[in-house]
């Protein structure tokens, strides 16, 4: 699967059948985390238990409002077979014709045996939301926020709810308090072997660093 979309690509937007009437596009997703769960196929021991394992789980998916999708290239009827059997409680889309289009989109396609890959794809807009605070660190404020929100297609209403509330606020709090007993005083900030490198980040200084402590390292060894 050396072909797998790497973290940080923008997902390839598709539109699959999701029952033998009903057909759902990444696109009406947009603005909640999506968690793609490609497979090979339905009725497998494996891949039965794969699902099941995400139904039983589902709650903490959920949590996150993350809608959990599983995808294969098995057909509609096959999917709601299988669904019922299982008593699966999330939505099972049919790659079925053209066969594999969007597994193989996601680079989640085995060609050799015809059926898509086990691959997991966790959907969001937190690199480019990400992006677009650090090219305006200078000007951060709620209304910032909500204009950001609102041009990656993020509902504002939700994000505004959150900062009133302070929902997230302890946990902002308790990863700020972690990095500062770990020593970390600014982004980005690097360990090697447990200790904070406090140089320039250049690629020939941090291979010097890192050879250096291999270096003391072997020597203790040795010693």
């Amino acid at each position: 699967m050396s072909n797998v979309l790497p973290a940080g690509t923008p997902a390839p937007d598709f539109t699959l059948p999701v029952t033998p009437d009903q057909k759902i596009s990444l696109q009406e997703l947009r603005g909640q985390p999506v968690i793609l769960a490609f497979y090979p196929a339905d009725w497998s021991p494996v891949c039965g238990d794969q699902m099941a394992l995400y139904n039983e789980i589902l709650p903490e998916f959920q949590k996150f409002g993350a809608q959990l999708m599983g995808v294969s290239v098995d057909g509609v009827w096959c999917h709601r077979a299988f669904a019922e059997a299982r008593q699966l409680h999330f939505p099972l889309l049919s790659d079925f014709e053209p066969k594999g289009t969007v597994a193989r989109s996601y680079g989640a396609y085995r060609t050799a045996d015809g059926v898509s890959e086990r691959a997991l794809f966790v959907i969001d807009r937190f690199w480019e939301m990400h992006d677009l605070l650090f090219e305006n660190q200078e000007r951060l404020s709620e209304p910032l926020f909500l204009g950001l929100a609102e041009e990656l297609g993020l509902p504002p209403e939700t994000l505004r709810q959150a900062l009133e509330e302070g929902t997230y606020k302890a946990r902002v709090r308790a990863d700020f308090s972690g990095g500062v007993r770990s020593g970390v005083n600014g982004t980005p900030t690097f360990f090697i072997s447990g200790e904070r490198h406090d140089g320039p980040f250049d690629y020939e200084t941090l291979l010097l660093a890192i050879q250096e402590k291999i270096g003391k390292q072997g020597n203790a060894v040795i010693a």
